[in-house]
C-alpha cells in the first residue's frame, strides 16, 4: 500500500507523486521576541503580547519533536528564526543537538545580524555552516527608520561575520 494514498499506484506513478510531494525543508521558530521593532513586523504602534518562557518550547522538547515526528515525516533540512533566534539563551546548545543529528542534511539559521558577532564562534563550533543575515538597509538613517531605533547597527554589521568561515548570504535593501 502506497504511503501517498489508498490507492495503488505503479512505481512510475509513485515515483513521480512522491517527488511532486516532497517537503523535507521545516523552519522553527524559536522565539517571538525581537531586539528591533521593525515597522513590517513589531510595528511601534501595536501592543505586542509576548509567550511566556514556560510556554515556549524547550530543547528537550524540540529535539524530541525533530528526532520522533520531523524526522520520521521526511524532513531533513531545518532552518532556526524567531523573532530573533540570537536571543534564545541555549541557541548553542539546539544547534549542537540538531547538528548531532545523523538525518539531519541541512540547519541554518535566519538572524538579523545584531547579535551575531558575540555567538558566530560558538554556534560554528556547535555545527551551524549556513546562516542568513537579513539586512534592512546599510544606510544608516533608512535602518533606523525601519527597525524603530538606531542600535548603532552600522558598526555592529562590520562585525557581524566573526568567527564564521564560509560565505554569508545578506538580504537587504538598498
Amino acid at each position: 500500500m502506497s504511503r501517498i494514498s489508498e490507492r495503488r499506484y505503479s512505481e512510475e506513478e509513485e515515483s513521480l507523486v512522491a517527488a511532486m510531494n516532497l517537503v523535507d525543508y521545516l523552519r522553527i521558530s524559536l522565539v517571538d521576541r525581537c531586539n528591533f521593532r521593525c515597522q513590517y513586523c513589531m510595528p511601534q504602534t501595536q501592543d505586542l503580547h509576548f509567550l511566556a518562557r514556560a510556554e515556549i518550547l524547550t530543547a528537550a522538547e524540540l529535539m524530541t519533536l525533530i528526532r520522533q515526528v520531523f524526522i520520521p515525516l521526511g524532513f531533513s533540512r531545518f532552518r532556526l528564526t524567531g523573532g530573533e533566534p540570537l536571543l534564545r539563551p541555549d541557541l548553542v546548545e539546539i544547534v549542537r543537538e540538531i547538528a548531532s543529528v545523523r538525518e539531519v542534511e541541512d540547519l541554518a539559521i535566519t538572524t538579523n545580524g545584531f547579535l551575531l558577532a558575540d555567538q558566530a564562534a560558538d554556534l560554528y563550533g556547535a555545527g551551524l555552516r549556513r546562516l542568513n543575515i537579513s539586512l534592512d538597509s546599510l544606510r544608516p538613517e533608512t535602518f533606523a527608520q525601519i527597525v524603530g531605533q538606531d542600535h548603532q547597527g552600522q558598526r555592529s554589521w562590520q562585525r557581524y561575520g566573526q568567527g564564521f568561515k564560509r560565505p554569508i548570504r545578506l538580504d537587504l535593501i538598498l
